[in-house]
C-alpha cells in the first residue's frame, strides 16, 4: 500500500486517501483549482498528462472563487452531478467551530493578551475565520468561540492546542465540525 504524507501540517503525517478507480477510461474528470497562486500551472500539467495517458471521456476545469473558503454548495453539486472523478488539492479544508472553555475562574490581562496574540497569529496564518467571546454571569469567566479551517478535526485540535492557554491548562478546547447537513463533500 502506498503511503502519502500531508505536506500542509507542520510535521508531515500519514493521511488516508479516497479509493481509486481501476481505470480512468471513459470517465469525466474534474480538476478543481482552489485559487491558490500559481496552482493553475500544476493543473495545466496534470491535465496534459491525463490527456496523454488516459482514455478519459472529458477533463473539466472548475475554480473556487477564493482559497479562503470551501467550494460553494452550487459548485460542489455541479461537480458531483457531472463528474465521475474529481481531483482537488489536499489543502481543501473544512470549517470547524472551536469552543475554548475555562477550566476555572480565571481572567487577567495576561490571559487576555496571550489569547489576543494567539488569535492574531492564527489570523495571519489564514487559519482563523472568526472569533468571539461569550461572557458568563456571576463573575465567572466566559468562553471563546472560534471558527477555524483544518483538514480534519484532529488537525483543528492540534492547531488550537498550540495556544498557551490550552498548553497551560487554563482553557479546554472542544472541536466540532461545522458544515451544513445538505452540503455534499467534493472528493
Amino acid at each position: 500500500m502506498t503511503e502519502y504524507l500531508d505536506p500542509t501540517d507542520s510535521v508531515a503525517v500519514p493521511r488516508k486517501t479516497a479509493s481509486r478507480p481501476v481505470s480512468l477510461d471513459g470517465k469525466v474528470i474534474t480538476l478543481l483549482d482552489i485559487s491558490k497562486a500559481q496552482g493553475n500551472h500544476l493543473l495545466d500539467r496534470l491535465e496534459e498528462l491525463l490527456r496523454e495517458r488516459t482514455g478519459a471521456k472529458a477533463i473539466v476545469r472548475k475554480k473556487k472563487p477564493t482559497f479562503a473558503r470551501p467550494a460553494p454548495d452550487a459548485l460542489r453539486k455541479e461537480i458531483e452531478g457531472a463528474t465521475g472523478i474529481a481531483l482537488r488539492s489536499p489543502e481543501q479544508k473544512t470549517t470547524y467551530m472551536v469552543f475554548l472553555r475555562p477550566t476555572g475562574r480565571s481572567s487577567s490581562p495576561e490571559i487576555d493578551s496571550s489569547s489576543a496574540t494567539f488569535l492574531a497569529q492564527l489570523k495571519k496564518e489564514g487559519e482563523l475565520l472568526n472569533a468571539g467571546h461569550a461572557q458568563a454571569g456571576d463573575g465567572a469567566a466566559g468562553f471563546d468561540i472560534l471558527t477555524v479551517r483544518a483538514i480534519d478535526a484532529a488537525a483543528a485540535l492540534k492547531l488550537i492546542s498550540r495556544s498557551p492557554l490550552v498548553t497551560r491548562g487554563i482553557v479546554k478546547a472542544e472541536v466540532v465540525a461545522y458544515q451544513p447537513a445538505d452540503s455534499p463533500v467534493v472528493r
